[in-house]
């Protein structure tokens, strides 16, 4: 039987330290936001079969208001995680049991399916089935995090709600995500209740 002397063994300890804080996190991108990882999709290459998408704002419900002179809600973001298995060696820590670790620079493409968007063209590509989705194809991959992102503008309909489904698929793996813009009824003042019973 082999013996490890202290020494070695501290060495194995701070290595494995390092390693666990190194997946902890990673470095925030400061030049665009504290709570964003770096992104970099000129390598990115399209999801395996082993890999899933977690959507992280799946369900969303929001109000708008201004139907007549600006139709449109503002901005809403489309957040998830590309996601992969974990490897055997890595299920040996015990205090992560997370089953799923987040992979980086997974490219996807991006589709509304559903629901009415705003006519803003993406500044990568005018087609139709684009219009609302205001993120450029060039930052259509997964963060250093894992986590993918879109920006999406949804219509503010008079009519009632206005469900935006949104696709998000890279080769055969998908998920689909939906936004909910409730426009706000008007308030309805004393007097004009008043004016419409003498009416």
């Amino acid at each position: 039987m082999i013996k490890l002397s202290v020494k070695f063994k501290k060495k194995i300890a701070i290595m494995f330290l390092i390693i666990s804080l190194l997946r902890c996190g990673a470095y925030p991108d400061l030049a665009e936001a504290p709570g964003t990882c770096f992104l970099n999709c000129q390598t990115a290459i399209i999801g395996s079969t082993e890999m899933r998408i977690r959507l992280l704002n799946d369900g969303t419900s929001l109000t708008c208001e201004g139907i007549g002179d600006a139709p449109y809600n503002s901005i809403v973001p489309v957040r998830f995680v590309v996601e992969r298995k974990k490897l055997p060696e890595e299920m040996s820590n015990p205090e992560n049991l997370e089953e799923y670790v987040p992979v980086p620079g997974i490219s996807f493409e991006s589709l509304i399916l559903g629901g009415q968007m705003s006519p803003q063209k993406n500044p990568s590509d005018s087609r139709d089935k684009y219009d609302g989705i205001l993120t450029p194809m060039d930052d259509w991959c997964s963060d250093s995090c894992g986590v993918g992102s879109i920006d999406i503008v949804p219509m503010c309909t008079p009519i009632g709600i206005n469900t935006v489904t949104i696709l998000v698929h890279s080769g055969s793996l998908s998920a689909t995500a939906t936004i909910s813009v409730v426009p706000v009824e008007p308030v309805v003042s004393d007097e004009d209740e008043d004016e419409d019973e003498d009416e």
